[in-house]
């Protein structure tokens, strides 16, 4: 947890938990809470990050456990609920019972009578019964838990460790410590730091984590001011991310002044900001200006999504990743892409390796890896090229070659087209191409 945002530290009990602290003895039941807890903060923790990390699968196996666990814990409580109710009425009859035994008029023949009364009662009730098949419903529950942690959950991804991969240790520590201050925890990430010989690296980012966490800080309780005034009002030397930053700040600083009902002070900011976004932003600022007709319920106007917390989120977002980039760093957390890019990776790659016949070799021993693994648009970060006539993305061993009529191909596929002679035809123009004329492409 010291690892994670400050704002991941507290997760409340599950709904259905809560029952069993009230009914029963809270430390009978630890076990179950304590797994419905680390549930919903692991889901929460999944459902704020980005959505390669919020992989399909992960939120899927996840939801189906954490559905059970909260079903279970439920009827768990219900049959306490049970237990108790069928207890509470036999202790109440022997109580009656030793009440009218205990009278000073009372005979042998009505202590009797109550003595027979309380056996009858247990006999027709069959409470122990009753009390059995409670016991047993509710222990069924919670037994069948472990089978759908295993079912869900154990997805044999040990198998996919790179057993024989050399890694640099201190490459890593820098990694953990960049998104350690990302994240707020400075000083964890100073110690790391520190311990891992990193102390000179880290010292000239700490100063700038320092004042980007305290304006995060600022924005996550509602105030843009330090924020604007990271900003700056130089409009015309601002880049394309500044100036988008800028309007987003100053639409939350607009939004203010709807929220409060001061269409006044509302007109009067937009009238001293907004003109500098007009031809960037133009359809937002019509937006904006529109919502002032529904000013006493703008919640509930056509223009609701602006009061959302979608805009804060953004806004912040945006501001990490440029003071990241102010700061010389990547603009988003590495250690969160590689953790993302695994999380996607993961399944066909489970699904390749309970196929596989020779089920005792490690898939990840090889270079490359045995299937495609489809990340998206999010995690390409550099230009690539697919080979049209091989099918295949081309490498630095394999680069991308140009022709003289423009066409590209890779250079295996020149290759095989002049394994015989140095002039050939293009595959997809009558042009003649002589092999000295082809350029090497560098992506």
């Amino acid at each position: 947890r010291d690892a994670l945002s400050p704002r991941f530290s507290r997760i409340p009990a599950p709904r259905g938990t809560r029952l069993l602290y009230q009914d029963q003895p809270a430390v009978f039941h630890l076990p179950l809470i304590f797994f419905c807890r680390q549930l919903f903060f692991f889901q929460r923790v999944f459902q704020s990050r980005r959505g390669g990390l919020c992989a399909s699968f992960v939120m899927a196996d996840l939801g189906a456990v954490a559905e059970y666990a909260r079903a279970a814990s439920q009827k768990y409580a219900a049959s306490h609920r049970r237990i108790s109710t069928l207890a509470r009425s036999a202790a109440d009859k022997v109580a009656d019972a030793l009440r009218r035994a205990e009278q000073e008029d009372a005979t042998d023949e009505m202590r009797k009578a109550a003595l027979k009364e309380v056996h009858d009662f247990f006999t027709s009730s069959k409470l122990r019964d009753n009390i059995s098949k409670a016991q047993r419903d509710a222990h069924a529950h919670v037994s069948k838990l472990g089978k759908v942690i295993d079912k869900h959950l154990d997805t044999g991804a040990p198998r996919l460790a790179h057993r024989s991969l050399t890694l640099d240790r201190k490459q890593i520590f820098r990694v953990i410590s960049s998104h350690l201050l990302r994240t707020g925890r400075l000083r964890l990430a100073e110690r790391i730091a520190k311990d891992t010989g990193l102390s000179e690296e880290m010292t000239g980012h700490l100063d700038g984590f320092v004042s980007l966490n305290a304006v995060l800080d600022a924005l996550d309780s509602g105030n843009t001011a330090p924020a604007l005034d990271w900003v700056g009002d130089r409009y015309e030397t601002m880049s394309a991310a500044e100036r988008s930053l800028a309007f987003s700040l100053h639409r939350l600083k607009y939004l203010e002044f709807v929220r409060a009902g001061t269409a006044s002070d509302a007109i009067a900011y937009a009238k001293a900001h907004f003109p500098a976004f007009q031809t960037s932003h133009y359809k937002e600022i019509k937006a904006l200006l529109g919502c002032l007709v529904f000013l006493k319920h703008p919640e509930v106007s056509p223009y609701k999504e602006l009061f959302a917390n979608e805009l804060w989120n953004d806004a912040k977002a945006q501001f990490s990743q440029l003071a990241c980039m102010k700061l010389g760093l990547p603009p988003e957390s590495l250690l969160q892409l590689c953790v993302s890019a695994g999380c996607k990776a993961i399944p066909p790659l489970l699904k390749y390796i309970s196929i596989r016949t020779d089920a005792d070799n490690n898939v990840l021993e090889e270079e490359q890896l045995p299937v495609e693994v489809p990340l998206g648009k999010d995690f390409v970060f550099q230009s690539v090229f697919v080979c049209p006539i091989t099918r295949e993305q081309c490498t630095v061993e394999n680069p991308p070659t140009m022709l003289p009529c423009g066409h590209a191909i890779s250079h295996a596929a020149v290759a095989s087209l002049t394994s015989s002679r140095d002039r050939f035809k293009c595959p997809y123009c009558p042009s003649e191409c002589h092999l000295r004329d082809c350029v090497t492409l560098k992506l």
